[in-house]
């Protein structure tokens, strides 16, 4: 999947759902806090967003980030294998892998970041948390300015309601699952 396609998936899915909401671009746009412009952007294909924002666009429009982002004819509605993120040169990215509906959602995804490459992100809303599973080399976790070293097969849980940013420091591939619940 390449990034342009999910941008396909989102453009089409969000103008469908913003469209039976009833709600106009501005009306969407404040109540996901985010701009006119990114949801005009959004629904033309040709504006990327934060992770973190586009969950707060499905929130509004009633449906899971899965929803948003995967393919309208895909067969299975919790399988997704959809790259939601890559770095400008290609060799790291984040794939949506599956989701299950809890008390809202739960998502697993798989992470690569090749050697050197940082994810930063935004804090999620609260009552958010993730779960993290190291395959293969080492992952270093900052929250809230506090680092944690995740060595291969070593596990992690938090709460993401404060930014957090996903390194790779070390001199080989790094690749760890996370599960996202909220």
């Amino acid at each position: 999947m390449t990034q342009q396609g999910i941008l396909e998936y989102v453009s089409d899915n969000l103008k469908r759902l913003r469209e039976q909401h009833q709600l106009s671009q501005q009306q969407l746009a404040d109540l996901a806090s985010v701009s006119r412009r990114t949801i005009a952007g959004l629904e033309s294909g040709e504006m990327n967003i934060s992770l973190t924002k586009l969950a707060a666009i499905a929130s509004v429009l009633d449906v899971s980030f899965a929803e948003l982002v995967s393919s309208p004819a895909a067969k299975n509605p919790h399988i997704h294998q959809v790259k939601t993120w890559q770095s400008a040169n290609g060799k790291s990215f984040a794939e949506l892998n599956c989701s299950a509906p809890a008390q809202q959602q739960v998502e697993l995804w798989t992470w690569s970041l090749a050697s050197g490459e940082v994810y930063e992100a935004e804090a999620d809303p609260q009552g958010w948390s993730e779960l993290l599973y190291v395959v293969h080399g080492t992952l270093t976790l900052t929250l809230d300015k506090v680092q944690h070293q995740l060595g291969a097969g070593s596990s992690f849980v938090y709460a993401s309601s404060v930014p957090y940013r996903y390194a790779n420091l070390g001199t080989e591939p790094l690749l760890f699952t996370r599960t996202v619940a909220y």
